[in-house]
């Protein structure tokens, strides 16, 4: 968890790259990552302790489906990457904020 704060902190010091006019969406944008972030951990938490498979019963039927925390979890991070997207389009160009954001993506 430590290594994810660094990250948000690295991006978090790119925004200040961004034109002052753009600042609310890209403030708005890293809010948001930070709330879907903490979602993933959670549903990742449920889908490692229960499985990727869920007993479903209706009546007298029994089968096995996806579990709701997975495609939870794989729509979320659908969202998770898409705000990064509209990040990596806000930022500029520079060195530095680049090497920020790719950063934070790779987890370094």
């Amino acid at each position: 968890m430590k290594q994810i704060n660094l990250n948000f902190e690295k991006l978090k010091k790119s925004l200040n790259e961004i034109p002052e006019n753009q600042q609310p969406i890209a403030i708005a944008l890293y809010d948001e990552l930070i709330f879907i972030n903490k979602t993933l951990i959670s549903l990742r938490t449920i889908i490692e302790k229960e499985g990727v498979l869920d007993l479903f019963q209706n009546g007298s039927q029994e089968y096995y489906r996806e579990h709701p925390a997975l495609k939870s979890y794989n729509t979320t991070l659908s969202r998770y990457s898409n705000i990064i997207k509209q990040l990596i389009e806000i930022i500029p160009s520079s060195e530095q904020a680049s090497d920020e954001l790719l950063d934070f993506i790779g987890g370094n």
